[in-house]
This record gives structure tokens, sequence and C-alpha cells, in this order.
């Protein structure tokens, strides 16, 4: 897995970093790490803490209401109408299809990986849509939901 950061500033424009990916075990251990300083940080009962925290209610959108692009990838039966009937379903929820593209599985379990992008939809709609696909004889796992910001 490759991870990527793009940034952007004044001076230097847009620029992208990219690296491997740590793994699993040792993401988690930056978080728990994490954790781990801010439990200390506020039972020792200094006023350091690891982020700026602005004063004041800060209104929160429900995610619910949130509109991004999305990335999903579900494994599926390779057999013709799968895919009809998944991008169906997302447009019954409102949700438009980017792209996909189907990588085809070389062992002998006939499935597919579909990986899907989609325009800007509400998370409600691909929450809804992603609750009947998952349902569907046909796909047997949902491998991932990201959101695609910027």
């Amino acid at each position: 897995v490759i991870n990527a950061v793009q940034v952007e500033g004044d001076l230097v424009g847009r620029v992208t970093f990219q690296g491997p990916g740590a793994g699993a075990g040792p993401t988690a251990s930056a978080v728990l790490g994490d954790v781990i300083h801010l439990a200390r940080v506020v039972t020792s009962g200094t006023t350091e803490l690891p982020l700026p925290v602005p004063d004041g209610d800060i209104p929160v959108l429900p995610l619910d209401h949130l509109q991004t692009r999305y990335y999903v990838r579900v494994t599926v039966d390779d057999r013709p109408g799968v895919l009809a009937q998944i991008a169906s379903n997302l447009g019954q929820h409102d949700v438009s299809i980017a792209s996909v593209t189907q990588k085809e599985t070389f062992d002998d379990d006939q499935t597919a990986e579909l990986v899907i992008t989609t325009h800007s939809a509400r998370e409600s709609a691909i929450q809804q849509a992603l609750a009947q696909i998952t349902a569907l004889p046909a796909v047997s796992k949902l491998g991932a939901l990201l959101r695609i910001e910027g």
C-alpha cells in the first residue's frame, strides 16, 4: 500500500509526498501512542494540548449531510448482471458513478473486485446504497469505503 499526502504552499505550489504505508500494526501503535500522550496531558493538569483548541462552540455538520466523492471497493461474484445491480442501486440513491474498474481474481472462487469512484454524493445516500448493495447475494465483501476530499 502506498500512502500519499498533497500539500500546497505559496512558494512551492502543489507538492505530493508518497511512500509505503506502515501497515496495520505500526499505524495502530502510533494512534495508541497519541491517545496515551493525550491522556497523560489531561490527567497531569498541564495546559499543553497536542492540537490547538478554539474558544467557543464550533458548529459541526452532521455526518449524514456531508457531501463529497467516494472510493468504494467490493468483492462480487464474477458473472453477468452484477455490475448492473450495483450501478442501479447507487442510482436509486442518487449516487452517480464517476469511474468503475473491475479487477479479475485469478483463483478458482469466481469473484472479481470492483473499484468504484463516485461523483459528489451525500454520506447518508452512500451509506443507504451500500447497506443494500452488501445485502445482495452476489456481493461477498465491502473491502473499502473512503471519502475523497478536495
